[in-house]
């Protein structure tokens, strides 16, 4: 037989001992904490405080940190940048873009043809096409 867990995202709207109590008698079978916002200590207490709603709580509350994956920083832009479907973009480390080459903040080394390469918080998916040295072509 399948059950249905139930997974609730806290955050500072739900980060009080009293609405994670309250979370879990209403059935929250994990509390994800977004490790994208708030401080390390932040996190920690409010991981504490699953805890002593877990301990004081039947079934057990589980917890999940999610943690965020790389971010890159691009360098400035003196004007947008229009990026139509199907055109390619190469990506360097470099302080500086223009509308052909835009400057990243780290090294892209890792990167191969076939990954993903995601602008925008994700709203924009290029491809790798090819590496060209220290450089790669998405499209």
């Amino acid at each position: 037989m399948h059950t249905t867990k139930i997974v609730c995202t806290l955050g500072p709207a739900t980060g009080s001992r009293e609405t994670i109590a309250a979370l879990a008698e209403a059935g929250m079978a994990l509390a994800r904490c977004n490790a994208s916002h708030g401080s390390t200590d932040e996190r920690a207490t409010l991981i504490e405080r699953v805890r002593d709603v877990d301990a004081a709580t039947e079934p057990a509350v589980a917890t999940l940190l999610d943690l965020p994956g790389p971010e890159i920083r691009t360098a400035p832009l003196d004007e947008p940048i229009d990026l139509a479907t199907g055109s390619t973009i190469r990506f360097v480390e470099s302080e500086t873009a223009t509308p052909e080459e835009v400057g990243l903040s780290t090294s892209i080394t890792g990167v191969e043809p076939g990954d993903r390469v995601l602008l925008d918080d994700g709203r924009i998916e290029t491809t790798v096409a090819e590496r060209e040295g220290s450089a790669v072509r998405a499209r």
